[in-house]
């Protein structure tokens, strides 16, 4: 019978024996083998002590016998680890290189998915997500084999699927995402404008408080919400204003305080515009003082029309609202017979056509929307005079988007025409007077112009139109007597507020909202001939209008439309009592209304 080695049997009782062997520990870990394998042992033991060349030998071999051992457990063990580390490491870095495609086309998916959805329709964009991942698994695929086709297909498909939803979530793949991402590029603007703010001497006097101070709040506070409410509110500050109280004065040359400039700004407005024929009526003081009020208490408000220098003179004025860059232009066709200065001809904007066009060609260039403020004309006449119709094609074939127009102290029409070329301007021909205390009623009846302007797309491609455009009536209400000097919209000017107008019983007429309501409805259904126009639009003509009831405002319009004030009603308000006219000692001297030919004489 052979003899055992010791090693032998430990290799064949498994890990717990061999751990024992490593520790040290010589016997068997299972006391019932230990006791059948004593005699052999014993047995050997006893044939070393005995035979000493034998022992020697024995000793030679058992060493021999052990080192071969050894290195074959080596070798066994090196080639084992060798080969379970060279497994382990294939299969750990085919997972990785598998791990790694996936979030590579992850990552694809989500930089290029949204761009490439931005420049194309909504099947495009989706399939293009899905092949990208799709795509992706195939490469992954490519390495591991068939069995895991099926596996990385799904993924491929859920992964698509969750590109696709989170396209649709947010708005790519959709309709209304494709709708949402135009609009950013969609910019709209909201302007007002108002007529004439004319400081007669009643108006100004009305402002004085107890203290010695002035404060013109009630004059603007019954249209302050509208005013606040628009994106961008001009106004025509037809009189100047003075820091000497000795310069107060109203018709013919009028000059005021400067807080009447603190109220319209607390009204809401953001533009003011001042040239006009009364800026030269304190001469060039007048104009220092109104630029230096402006300059010191209200540097934000853009000032129009005068100037402090040749710099500023030369500077086109721009404005941005809501991302649209309006350049805006103000000038007078006169100075009421004065001239300026010869050393100080930049003090205000005079009309001349070689400079209005150099003007208009240099605002084009910096902004996206020209607005032009147009004060000249025949005053209390309710068709747009020659001259006024004259400018108005030369603006128009010059490229000027919006012209807005003063002086005459009456409403005159509103139209869209349309050049030769194409080009489409809005112009509101007069805005009448936004307050005075003038005598007749309908020098009363003023207009606050609404007009919604969109700019679409960007750079040199983004195209600018007026999409809304209207007028709604305003009444100046004031009483000698009492010493109320306000503005209402006609929406809600009532006939108890029109008894107590000082106009009511003027000439025998008693003032209603009916009788403002019908002067005003004639005067905008004035057909305008423009001469040099291609076509000229108004919107007013296309529809019958019947007196609105209280609290109901004319609307915007949208050119085309023949329904576009379809939301009016008919009805009449009762009429009110007749009043007394004003004491002939409270009526301030006024003008006639008679203007000369050159347009001189004015209020």
């Amino acid at each position: 019978m052979s003899e055992k080695r010791p090693g032998q049997d430990l290799e064949s009782h498994g890990t717990r024996n061999r751990r024992y062997l490593k520790d040290g520990n010589p016997h068997w870990s299972d006391p019932s083998k230990h006791s059948r394998q004593e005699p052999n042992h014993l047995q050997e033991q006893n044939n070393r002590k005995e035979n000493p060349l034998h022992q020697t030998e024995n000793v030679y071999s058992a060493d021999r016998r052990k080192f071969n051992e050894k290195s074959d457990r080596n070798r066994a063990n090196s080639f084992s680890a060798g080969k379970r580390l060279f497994f382990e490491q294939s299969s750990r870095g085919k997972w990785l290189r598998f791990g790694a495609f996936i979030i590579l086309g992850m990552l694809l998916g989500c930089i290029v998915g949204p761009v490439k959805a931005a420049t194309m329709g909504p099947d495009q964009s989706g399939q293009t997500q899905r092949a990208m991942v799709e795509s992706t698994a195939d490469t992954s695929q490519s390495g591991t084999g068939q069995s895991s086709t099926s596996g990385l297909s799904d993924t491929a498909d859920s992964l698509a699927e969750g590109q696709d939803a989170g396209m649709a979530e947010s708005g790519f793949n959709t309709g209304e995402g494709q709708a949402a991402a135009g609009a950013q590029n969609l910019k709209t603007v909201k302007l007002l404008a108002v007529g004439d703010d004319l400081i007669h001497s009643g108006i100004f006097k009305s402002g004085l408080q107890s203290d010695g101070t002035y404060n013109f709040d009630h004059l603007y506070e019954n249209v302050k919400d509208e005013i606040s409410a628009a994106d961008l509110a001009i106004v025509n500050q037809e009189t100047i204003f003075t820091y000497n109280r000795n310069d107060y004065s109203g018709y013919p040359c009028f000059a005021g305080p400067v807080e009447i400039g603190d109220a319209l700004v607390d009204a809401g407005f953001d533009v003011v515009t001042h040239a006009t024929n009364h800026t030269f009526d304190r001469n060039v003081q007048g104009i220092l003082d109104t630029m230096d009020f402006w300059k010191t208490n209200h540097p934000d408000i853009t000032v129009l029309g005068v100037h402090e220098s040749q710099e500023d003179a030369d500077t086109i004025k721009t404005v941005e609202c809501n991302g649209i860059t309006f350049a805006m232009l103000n000038y007078t066709y006169g100075l009421n017979g004065f001239t300026l200065p010869d050393d100080q001809p930049y003090l205000v904007d005079i009309l001349d056509k070689e400079k209005v066009a150099r003007d208009i060609a240099r605002a084009k260039e910096i902004s996206d929307c020209v607005v032009f403020f147009l004060h000249c004309g025949v005053e209390y006449t309710y068709d747009p005079s020659a001259e006024t119709k004259d400018w108005v094609q030369f603006l128009l074939e010059n490229g000027v988007d919006i012209t807005i127009a003063s002086h005459p102290h009456v409403l005159e029409p509103y139209a869209m025409l349309t050049g030769e070329d194409g080009h489409e301007m809005l112009v509101y021909y007069s805005m009448g007077n936004f307050i005075s205390t003038q005598d007749e009623y309908p020098r009363l009846i003023g207009g606050m112009a609404e007009i919604t302007v969109q700019l679409k797309g960007q750079g040199d491609s983004a195209q600018l139109s007026v999409v809304d455009y209207g007028l709604e009536p305003l009444y100046t209400h004031y009483n000698h007597n009492t010493g109320v000097y306000t503005v209402y919209k006609f929406s809600d000017y009532t006939d108890d507020l029109a008894a107590q107008n000082a106009m009511n019983g003027k000439n025998g007429i008693a003032l209603t909202r009916q009788v403002i309501w019908d002067e005003f409805n004639e005067i905008m259904s004035t057909p305008i001939e423009q001469p040099g126009a291609a076509s000229v639009y108004q919107p007013w003509l296309e529809t019958d209008h019947e007196l609105p009831q209280l609290g109901e405002r004319t609307a915007l319009q949208e050119p085309g439309s023949a329904d576009w004030n379809a939301q009016q009603t008919s009805g009449a308000e009762d009429a009110g009592s007749v009043g007394t006219s004003q004491s002939d000692t409270l009526q301030e001297s006024e003008s006639t209304g008679e203007s000369t030919a050159d347009s001189s004489e004015v209020l």
